[in-house]
């Protein structure tokens, strides 16, 4: 049985010595539907991509305290406003910030939601620590997109990104403020395709040097297996030349968990919006309220009517979650014509992560070679850092050659 703690989006933040170029501070970011997650010259982050306004006045919002997961983010147009876990934890299961077109379509790109988990994952890899100090060096940024909309959006994306940022964003337990003042300038932002990323994270590594193995990769023909939440992407490549993409909307872990909110609502009358299912993933229980005589309807004002039980719904979202694996696994195979010409199939990405295990056991009678994308054995990093690690990557080695 899988554990739903292995579901749920964390937060992090560690201090790294990571290659850089002399004169410029480089950060990468993965902003995810589910976390984002980022690379700088001093650190590697990650944060899940909510955020909710700080419902107490300003002034005792700004003087709360702080835990080492509490994020928040203010500037003089849109206040206080809460960032990641914190947002999540504090949101009751009733309420939501916007649509689904803010939180998992491409229209977010144009959202305060975005801008400010931008302006946060910029501020978080930008913030000094014993390894370095950022002093009015150049920014330069690289993200991503899903293959399907890389093109299309990166206009979009571009014009999101850029421009002059001030804000105060405070993390990781301080409870000062740290205050932000610069420019992005549009030609400083590179942005590729998501699984690009995670092809760079296969053949570099912590260090910016060729892994071993890394020239087969090159020059046979590989699979990039990039299960995220919001998408799917696979692609194909050959003698570093992608010779196709897909996207798969429906074969993300948000169709896990949407799937896994719809049963609980058939089977328990308990909503839970997608975004708030993180809460619960810990323990993988939720409380319901069933009535104390089983002929009788509920009565909220009467205790005597109600008791509360946990119930433990895990197996639901395991048989979800196999079920849209099984999914993607025959959109894969179909469209491949049974990987014939796949010699490595390269897994990445969070959901590829909760996968592998499915995949390896799949694939075994295809012989082909399997991978789980990813650092240093030593880095023991989380797969949702592959993309943003390639992206960072891909960022140093082009401004060194």
């Amino acid at each position: 049985m899988v554990s739903t703690k292995d579901f749920k989006t964390r937060t992090a933040f560690y201090n790294a010595d990571n290659p850089s170029v002399e004169g410029v501070w480089s950060i990468a970011l993965d902003i995810g539907y589910s976390a984002v997650k980022g690379y700088s010259v001093n650190r590697i982050f990650s944060y899940p991509s909510f955020i909710r306004e700080a419902k107490l006045d300003s002034m005792l919002a700004e003087n709360m305290k702080t835990s080492k997961d509490t994020i928040q983010y203010r500037d003089a147009n849109l206040g206080i406003w809460d960032v990641g876990n914190r947002a999540i934890v504090l949101s009751s299961d009733g309420e939501t910030y916007g649509s689904d077109n803010t939180l998992y379509s491409r229209d977010r790109y144009s959202q305060p939601m975005f801008l400010i988990l931008a302006r946060v994952g910029l501020a978080i890899g930008m913030t000094e620590n014993k390894f370095a100090t950022y002093n009015g060096e150049k920014i330069k940024l690289q993200t991503g997109l899903p293959i399907e909309y890389a093109k299309s959006d990166a206009p979009t994306l571009r014009a999101a990104l850029s421009g002059r940022h001030e804000f105060d964003v405070r993390f990781g337990g301080s409870e000062e403020w740290k205050h932000f003042d610069f420019e992005l300038k549009a030609d400083d932002i590179g942005i590729m395709s998501q699984p690009v990323g995670s092809f760079w994270c296969s053949i570099y590594d912590s260090l910016g040097n060729p892994k071993r193995g890394a020239n087969k990769f090159m020059s046979e023909s590989s699979l990039i297996f990039d299960g995220g939440f919001g998408t799917l992407d696979v692609f194909a490549i050959k003698q570093l030349s992608v010779s196709s993409s897909f996207t798969y909307p429906e074969c993300g872990m948000r169709e896990v968990f949407k799937r896994t909110s719809e049963e609980i609502f058939q089977k328990y009358q308990y909503q839970i919006p997608i975004p708030f299912l993180q809460k619960y993933l810990d323990s993988g229980e939720i409380d319901i309220l069933c009535p104390t005589d089983s002929n009788k309807l509920i009565d909220v004002l009467d205790p005597d009517s109600f008791r509360k039980e946990k119930v433990d719904f895990s197996t639901i979202l395991e048989r979800h979650s196999k079920e849209v694996f099984r999914l993607a696994m025959k959109k894969v195979l179909a469209n491949t014509s049974n990987l014939a010409d796949i010699q490595h199939f390269i897994i990445t990405g969070g959901t590829g992560a909760a996968w592998s295990k499915w995949i390896h056991e799949a694939l075994a009678p295809l012989s082909k070679n399997v991978i789980d994308a990813g650092g240093d054995e030593s880095e023991k990093l989380s797969a949702i850092y592959n993309n943003v690690r390639g992206y960072y990557m891909s960022l140093i080695k082009t401004m060194q050659l």
